[in-house]
Order: structure tokens, then sequence, then C-alpha cells
């Protein structure tokens, strides 16, 4: 079975991600020596937001999280899974649990999104590869560049 979200009923388009994230008022917290990512996604694919913004916090290899698919499920970030941390680049990745949207033939479902994620230090860039888990589905690749606050 292949199953294709619906980008609308995903809540893939971030208008409230971006409105918070804009004003200063997700819930995240920046502590002393915290990095504010603020990445653009050029060609968001199905399942990636036009904007991904990351919290930082090197000394802890700490990271949280929130796009458009994380705040229609959570309306909160979430922590992110550091695999590795050099002066070139950090490797990550998150799952978004029981993303709501529909298959190609209308049913009504709640998939699991696996997201790899490739943040490029020198460059700010940012590579993307979304992945639905427990279906039949290729992988959603896109890329784009970040601003460090």
């Amino acid at each position: 079975m292949r199953l294709f979200l619906s980008l609308a009923a995903a809540g893939l388009l971030l208008s409230g991600a971006n409105a918070a994230a804009a004003t200063g008022t997700t819930k995240f917290t920046v502590p002393p020596g915290a990095k504010f990512i603020d990445c653009r996604i050029a060609d968001p694919q199905a399942f990636t937001s036009s904007r991904i913004v990351l919290l930082y916090q090197p000394e802890l290899k700490e990271m949280h999280v929130i796009d458009g698919a994380i705040n229609e499920v959570y309306a909160r970030p979430i922590e992110v899974d550091v695999s590795e941390d050099t002066p070139q680049h950090v490797v990550m990745s998150w799952v978004v649990k029981n993303l709501p949207g529909h298959t190609n033939n209308g049913q009504t479902v709640a998939a699991d999104i696996k997201y790899n994620v490739i943040y490029v230090k020198a460059s700010q860039s940012i590579i993307v590869v979304a992945q639905i888990l427990a279906y039949d589905n290729r992988l959603y690749q896109s890329a784009g560049t970040c601003t460090v606050k």
C-alpha cells in the first residue's frame, strides 16, 4: 500500500509556526551560548516544510526543532537525535508521529514521518530527507539555506 498525504491536510504550510517563530512566541527558550538556526527550504518536497527552525546547544550536543508538521502534531518544538557533530556539519534525525493526512483513495490516516537531516556549518545549508515509516514510499529530499542568530 502506498500512502500519499495531502499537504494541506498534513498542515505543512507552516503558517502558525512561521508566525510564532517570527514573533519569538515559540516555546523555544534560548539559553546563553545556544544557536537559533532559521532554515528556509527552497523547494520543499512532500513532507518537508518551507521553514525549519532549530535551537542548538553545542556544548550539550542538544538540539530542538519546529516546523509545520511538528507544529501540526505537537504544537511545540521537539528534541532532535544528534548522531554526529563535527566542525563541518551536524547530522540529526527526528520522527513526527501520527501526522494526519489522506491516502490517494481518500482514506483518513495518521502516518509517522522520519526526517534525516544534515546541517552544513560553513555554508549554513541544510539537506532534509523525509520518509514515511511503515509504507512503501520513496524518500523526499529537499535543501535550503539557514541563518544563524
